[in-house]
């Protein structure tokens, strides 16, 4: 098993090798290359061999190590992003995983894959992946012209499972992952205050804030939403030093106020008992 590991991690890094040459070489032409649907499943699906591998079988769980983010930047860059493009008149890379079962299993193992790098201490990512696999969120979530693709994901990443988005805003807020995956508080806090919160942190909370918040927008019946942003976000410890006060309440937008009226407008009840 170790050694088909070994053996398909060398194959897929000399396949993405070869792609990334050929986009060098036509862009200098001027020319553009968007993949296939066919060798886009089959380089995800190597990929996500690669992230899920287990000596005891596939894990659960996606193993994102340096040059497994790498990989996984690689394939979202040059293997599926092209194919999303607004000005793209290729076939949606993704749409025919939806019509099977193994390919909805391919589709949520890549989102939860994508979803675990937010995670990640510091020196796992540099900033370009973080903002790779973000753009590619946004793709597949908020695209300019829905599809069977966007109405699946969406469905998914606002159900109460383990792919909800405002629940993985909660997780990576919550959890200061600075060098240690295990720490909840910067441990000079009290010190430093807002400057314990190092920049790639905030750049990487704001990001999935602003995603979130789209997604919201994005969809009937916000409210809910809102609603659950107050009970989930809102109410994290040092919220305002993880996020800028700018990018959480915008002076030229009501989402605020509108976040906490839907709050308050479904625990009326509650409130009123005090």
């Amino acid at each position: 098993n170790s050694k088909l590991y070994l053996a398909e991690c060398t194959i897929l890094d000399k396949r993405l090798s070869d792609l990334s040459t050929l986009y060098g070489i036509l862009k200098q032409q001027e020319k553009e290359y968007v993949c296939p649907p066919s060798l886009v499943s089959a380089l995800t699906t190597q990929l996500l061999f690669i992230l899920y591998f287990s000596k005891r079988g596939k894990s659960k769980e996606p193993k994102l190590s340096r040059e497994n983010v790498q990989r996984l930047e690689k394939i979202l860059t040059l293997v599926i992003i092209p194919g999303l493009q607004p000005s793209s008149q290729h076939i949606h890379p993704l749409e025919t995983w939806i019509q099977s079962s193994h390919g909805t299993l391919r589709l949520q193992r890549l989102l939860q894959a994508c979803f675990e790098l937010y995670t990640l201490p510091h020196s796992y990512y540099a900033k370009n992946e973080i903002q790779t696999v973000t753009s590619f969120l946004h793709s597949v979530l908020l695209p300019l012209h829905s599809s069977e693709v966007t109405t699946f994901c969406k469905t998914l990443v606002l159900g109460q499972n383990e792919f909800n988005l405002i629940l993985l805003l909660r997780r990576v807020l919550v959890k200061y992952t600075g060098t240690s995956s295990d720490s909840y508080l910067p441990p000079n806090a009290e010190d430093l205050r807002e400057k314990s919160i190092s920049t790639k942190d905030k750049e990487r909370a704001t990001l999935l804030w602003n995603l979130v918040l789209s997604v919201i927008d994005s969809t009937p019946h916000k409210e809910v939403y809102y609603a659950q942003m107050v009970k989930d976000i809102f109410t994290i410890p040092l919220l305002t030093w993880k996020i800028p006060l700018t990018s959480l309440v915008s002076s030229s937008s009501p989402k605020f106020l509108s976040m906490i009226s839907s709050f308050a407008s479904q625990n009326a009840t509650l409130l009123e008992r005090g």
